[in-house]
């Protein structure tokens, strides 16, 4: 069943002995605290690995301006870009060229440019796994906003980390692994 925002945070909230909200509009403390920081904390959490239900590809447009120096083509970034992964010019081969991403937009060589990235995925999406990492990281977040237990949010920071690892793990499960297609030392040996 998929978690929505105000789901994520009321149970934040009540494993920290809040009140749960029914809307990041509510009042109180906690709603507040939630209200400021739930973006922040949704982004860093979405960017800190390449989740693969939140990887994306795409062909980028191609800007009229080149960058200044080092890359003959510069491309615009997809409006849910968060992180890039990596990027290549072929269909069939998205990864393998040299790029930069810098004043907005994506610096290369590659024409066309085809962009694997990290993208603002919605909480309609979002796996158990990744859920149960929001709102472990979003306790300890807004521990000291509500309760202002500095050894509580030591402890909430420890278990969210424990939650990172165990995400990533469940995660990284979920496609099979990238393999090493060509490595000049393995062929050096013949």
């Amino acid at each position: 069943m998929p978690a929505t925002d105000v789901e994520i945070v009321s149970a934040a909230l009540v494993a920290l002995g809040d009140a749960p909200i029914t809307s990041l509009e509510d009042d109180g403390a906690g709603a507040e605290a939630a209200r400021a920081l739930y973006p922040f904390v949704r982004s860093a959490m979405l960017t800190v690995h390449r989740w693969g239900f939140a990887s994306a590809q795409a062909e980028l447009a191609k800007l009229a301006a080149i960058p200044v120096a080092d890359y003959d083509f510069a491309y615009a970034l997809p409006a849910d870009f968060l992180h890039a992964v990596a990027l290549g010019g072929q269909r069939n081969r998205g990864r393998g060229w040299p790029y930069r991403v810098a004043e907005g937009r994506v610096h290369t060589n590659a024409d066309p440019a085809i962009l694997s990235y990290v993208y603002d995925a919605p909480e309609a999406i979002w796996p158990p796994h990744f859920v149960a990492l929001m709102r472990a990281q979003l306790r300890a977040e807004l521990c000291m906003a509500v309760t202002e237990d500095h050894q509580r949010y030591g402890a909430f920071l420890q278990q969210a980390e424990l939650e990172l690892s165990r995400a990533k793990r469940i995660d990284s499960q979920q496609a099979t692994p990238i393999v090493i297609q060509s490595f000049p030392l393995i062929d050096a040996r013949g």
